[in-house]
């Protein structure tokens, strides 16, 4: 179950990362659940979002505020950054997963027993990057990790 959540709202449709996980350098964010929607009615707007590993800083992150899901939890140690980010190189691989939705739908993606890991380097991630979407409307994000 995660320990950690973040939520960030973009109201363009820029390509870049909507929401990022950053590593300190001493732990790596494990993404355990994903949720992406839109809190207007869109009409039949679609978008392609997808998740990649980060291996630089992001230019021009929001401070977002990372939410420990137990409040008697540990420190959290994982950055969130959110907005219209340039997108950082990726590592070899590409992308981890890819989301094509019609923006009518709310989608929720949860792990079973294995998780998206970042890895355990400075400056590196994991972020929710969107590849397009047909119109500027507010996209909602939220990652839920552990460390």
């Amino acid at each position: 179950m995660a320990d950690f959540s973040a939520t960030h709202v973009k109201s363009s449709n820029v390509v870049g990362h909507l929401l990022a996980l950053v590593s300190n350098g001493s732990v790596k964010p494990k993404l355990f659940e994903i949720v992406i929607g839109t809190s207007i009615t869109p009409t039949d707007n679609a978008g392609e979002y997808r998740i990649i590993r980060t291996n630089a800083s992001s230019t021009g992150p929001q401070t977002v505020t990372e939410v420990s899901l137990d409040p008697d939890g540990t420190a959290i140690r994982v950055v969130a950054e959110g907005g219209t980010m340039t997108t950082d190189a990726t590592e070899t691989g590409g992308a981890l997963l890819v989301i094509p939705l019609n923006m009518r739908a709310t989608f929720r993606w949860v792990t079973n027993t294995k998780f998206i890991q970042g890895v355990n380097t400075a400056d590196n991630g994991l972020a929710l990057d969107v590849v397009a979407q047909s119109s500027a409307f507010l996209t909602h994000a939220t990652m839920m990790w552990e460390e």
